[in-house]
Parts: C-alpha cells; structure tokens; sequence
C-alpha cells in the first residue's frame, strides 16, 4: 500500500515525466507540421507516440544526414579510449522535406489520439 508520501513522491514523478516528454519529444511534431495549438491539446503520452511515428517515417533518410557525437574518454585496459557514436538526425532529416512531403508524410502517419481515462 501506498503512503501519503510515496503517493506524493510517484505524482511528482509523473508529471515530471510527462513534462520531459512534452519537451523532447513535441518538436518532432512541429517540425513534421503538425500545428502547436493542437499538439498542445495532446496528451504527454500521445506526444511520444506520434513523434515515434512522425521519427519512424524519417529514419532512413535521418541515417543519411546521422551526425557523430563524440562520447567522453575513458580508460580501459590502461588505454585511454576514445569513441565516437553515429546518432540519426532526425531534425535535418525533417527540416528537408518540403511542405508537401510533411503533409504526405502527416497523412501516412494518421495518427488518431488515445482516449483519455474519465
């Protein structure tokens, strides 16, 4: 059973969450063209979902335009290692397609919101 005070700590959580959410993911969103004043209207978890899919639909083409990010040095073996990690770039790979491309790309995806718990 929950506590008061694990039931106040698990809400924190959540909405903190759900704030992180809204903040990494809606910008996929937008850049795919979706409008703002509707994207808001969306919940944190719809946020994630449709930038998976709006992500999923570019990914081939975000490979193409990846970008290496360079991972800090470390020791192994008593030799200093240093790695560099290929990311997609998913922003540049939107930020390409034209505005017909984003509706096409906004119709494939049709993205219908969950239903919200009463």
């Amino acid at each position: 059973m929950l506590t008061t005070k694990s039931r106040l700590e698990s809400e924190k959580w959540e909405i903190k969450h759900k704030q992180h959410l809204r903040s990494e993911y809606e910008p996929y969103i937008i850049s795919a063209g979706y409008k703002p004043e509707l994207v808001a209207k969306l919940t944190a978890e719809d946020v994630f979902l449709l930038a998976t899919a709006v992500r999923n639909a570019v990914k081939d083409a975000a490979w193409e335009m990846r970008t290496f990010v360079a991972e800090p040095p470390f020791e192994l073996c008593g030799v200093l290692q240093h790695i560099t990690t290929e990311v997609p770039n998913y922003a540049a790979a939107l930020a390409a397609l034209s505005p017909v491309q984003k509706e096409n790309l906004r119709e494939r995806i049709n993205y219908v919101p969950m239903r919200r718990r009463p």
